[in-house]
């Protein structure tokens, strides 16, 4: 998948604190050498992504990809972009990463 910006991978309140505990649990079993995006979806879902920024000319292989090659699967590629891989989320799991969340109400409009 390709995503232009994080904007779209971006969350605010406590599912940015959540995502937050994600993306850390994420580089503590990948390496914190990669970059990790994390959200929470429509439904309810943590999605985790290893992202790869689309550049001209790569100085670090574990963050960033070649342009020429992304092109090679998608012709609609740009510079500054992203390739977002889906990841299986790493469950942070020492107890202190995750929010108590209380009172929590979820409108499905």
């Amino acid at each position: 998948m390709i995503a232009p910006t994080n904007l779209e991978w971006s969350c605010s309140g406590n599912s940015a604190v959540i995502t937050d505990a994600y993306v850390e649990a994420a580089k503590q079993k990948h390496g914190s050498e990669f970059t990790f995006w994390a959200r929470v979806d429509d439904s309810g879902c943590i999605e985790v992504a290893q992202v790869l920024k689309i550049v001209e000319t790569v100085a670090d292989e574990r963050r960033e990809v070649n342009l020429a090659n992304v092109r090679q699967r998608d012709s609609k590629a740009k510079l500054g972009g992203y390739i977002v891989n889906i990841i299986d989320p790493v469950v942070p799991d020492d107890g202190k990463s995750l929010p108590i969340i209380k009172n929590l109400r979820i409108s499905l409009n």
